[in-house]
């Protein structure tokens, strides 16, 4: 399985200007020519808030999404401790809504041009 690492950047804290905790959001995702490719996020709690309501807008019996797991610095599993992920069970969008949600959390982005 290929796995896609979109990396990460520290962010300050905008209230207190002090570097923000980071984490990382990583899950197993279905492409629609069926390869499946693991994608890993670093954010900080609001961008795995961001994410994750995306993420639950897919019904979770879909198996087009899977493995979602969220960790800290240290390896160790934050994933219910977000809002968008302790729910009792997920949410669902609309069709266009679980469209446009996977279209987001599948995008890869073209490989760099060799100059």
């Amino acid at each position: 399985m290929r796995t896609i690492d979109f990396g990460g950047t520290t962010k300050r804290d905008p209230a207190t200007g002090r570097f923000a905790k980071m984490f990382t959001l990583a899950y197993e995702a279905r492409l629609p020519d069926g390869e499946t490719v693991r994608m890993v996020r670093t954010l900080d709690a609001p961008g795995i808030e961001s994410i994750g309501r995306k993420i639950t807008t897919i019904p979770f019996d879909d198996d087009r999404l899977g493995n979602v797991i969220v960790t800290d610095r240290s390896g160790v599993d934050q994933t219910f401790g977000f809002a968008c992920f302790a729910a009792d069970e997920w949410p669902t969008g609309s069709p266009e809504q679980q469209r446009i949600a996977m279209a987001l959390l599948t995008f890869i982005p073209p490989e760099p041009v060799a100059t």
